[in-house]
């Protein structure tokens, strides 16, 4: 009888296997890695390199083992908190068929060198002095760092998390045989484990006026499900007597803002949001504000001193708070933007928001509403507008001014969130500080010193309080 080749028969199961659901039982490291799941059951893009050492490294060469595909760097703290449960795993199992192959995103040969030589790092490492852009990174789709990946003993990818729980993943991967239908078999059990428990990784149902986030904007997966979909109507009495439906503002463009004047990033945000509402919401737009604070006076509070002219809603932050459960928030803040026909079109946050709200009411240019939408603030009678009027053509958005401390400009270089902790690379001035929540750093501008601590790590950017300034400063990654 005559048998098909493995390489043949790899393809065949690979290709089946394209098709399957991926995992989301994974024990993930970080939510970020969540990104990386539909190319759990794929086989490895083939990578061949001469490493750091003169080695010559094919991960073809490489079936028959367990591989953990490590994308690093020498400038990314997590990346060096890990190096020692890495190490151990290798010393632990490499002698039962297991590899490590480093991806290095380092742009200086003699740093990374001098990394490898100092931790005693026996795996080869990949170099081509690209940094964040080294080519590995386009190959195999890498968008945060480190990202760790264990391809099983017939080069699938089988975790895409593999920091979480390490050692149990690696032992289970070596228990298979080099066989494609294990391969494909494993895959099936994590497919049918998913599918009793009906934890889909969720998809964006795309709406018919399509995307709106500039390409390359950070998703955040709690809430991707969302896009597409209506949004569920919320009706309210906002905190300055103010009568609230959504379902009653067809026809405006809607910011949904979930924030909490507890929260520094939802702070942050409020210059930004300001500047959008006083250009927009002219031409239709309306931002819809739901509290999560402690006290309804810490809102009111901070509405008057920031004069915030939209509706708030007081949800507060304990009890039912039926609202932030029905919306399924979990982060702060948390943005949405519903298009003029009550769709929820973009779930990224802040980001870019001047030109998503530009685009939203370019969309469709019918004047909004005048009846029964009471969100705006209230004012005298106004003379009627001339029926024949256009309405405005949207303002350009404000052209981004360099950040200073002090004498000193400031600039995000790096931003790597973990499920252990969050931490930015900043340049200012001259000097490079890396920093996590609580970080406080002091340093001479002219005669005088400044202080500043960072109070927060978002996806994009990073939230510095200043000593003797009210308002946070927020620092967006380029």
């Amino acid at each position: 009888m005559k048998t098909l080749p493995l390489s043949l028969l790899l393809a065949v199961v690979g290709g089946f296997l394209l098709g399957c659901q991926p995992s989301a039982k994974e024990e993930l490291r970080t939510k970020s890695d969540e990104r990386y799941l539909p190319r759990v059951g794929q086989p490895s893009p083939p990578f061949k390199f001469t490493a750091l050492d003169g080695r010559e490294v094919d991960l073809e060469k490489l079936r028959g083992k367990v591989v953990l595909l490590d994308f690093w760097a020498t400038w990314c703290p997590p990346c060096i908190e890990e190096i020692p449960n890495v190490r151990a795993a290798y010393e632990r199992y490499q002698k039962d068929g297991f590899e490590i192959v480093g991806i290095s995103f380092d742009a200086d040969r003699q740093r990374l060198e001098e990394v490898v030589k100092r931790e005693k790092l026996p795996w080869p490492q990949f170099f081509d002095g690209g940094g964040r852009d080294a080519a590995p990174g386009k190959a195999f789709g890498i968008q945060h760092w480190p990202s760790m990946w264990l391809l099983d003993r017939n080069g699938v990818i089988r975790y895409i998390s593999a920091g979480a729980g390490l050692d149990r993943k690696i032992a289970a991967l070596l228990k298979e045989s080099a066989n494609p239908i294990t391969a494909a078999r494993g895959v099936f059990e994590q497919k049918a484990a998913l599918d009793q428990s009906g934890d889909v990784p969720a998809k964006p149902a795309v709406a018919s006026g399509g995307p709106i986030a500039p390409p390359g904007s950070p998703q955040d997966p709690a809430y991707l499900h969302w896009l597409g979909k209506p949004f569920p109507p919320l009706k309210f009495k906002a905190i300055d007597g103010r009568e609230v439906d959504t379902d009653k503002l067809r026809g405006r463009v809607l910011l949904i803002d979930f924030w909490a004047t507890w929260c520094p990033p939802c702070m942050a945000e409020i210059p930004n949001m300001k500047a959008v509402y006083e250009r927009f919401n002219q031409q239709g737009f309306e931002i819809i504000g739901v509290s999560a604070d402690e006290t309804r006076g810490d809102l009111e509070r901070v509405v008057r001193e920031k004069a915030l002219k939209w509706p708030q809603h007081f949800e507060g932050r304990s009890g039912e708070v039926p609202n932030l459960r029905r919306y399924g928030v979990q982060h702060f803040p948390t943005m949405w933007l519903v298009d003029r026909q009550g769709i929820i079109r973009d779930v990224t946050g802040a980001v870019a928001l001047n030109d998503k709200v530009a685009r939203l009411i370019r969309e469709n240019s019918a004047p909004p509403p005048t009846k029964n939408n009471t969100a705006a603030a209230p004012a005298p009678p106004a003379s009627p507008a001339p029926a024949a009027s256009p309405a405005p053509a949207p303002a350009p958005a404000p052209r981004p001014q360099p950040s200073k401390l002090g004498d000193h400009p400031v600039s995000v270089k790096n931003i790597t969130i973990t499920a252990k902790r969050s931490t930015a690379l900043l340049q200012i001035g001259p000097t490079t500080y890396t920093v996590s929540t609580g970080t406080e750093l002091v340093f001479p501008s002219g005669t005088e010193k400044i202080v500043a601590r960072c109070v927060a790590i978002e996806r994009s950017a990073v939230v510095l309080a200043v000593d003797g300034q009210t308002d946070p400063v927020r620092l967006v990654l380029p």
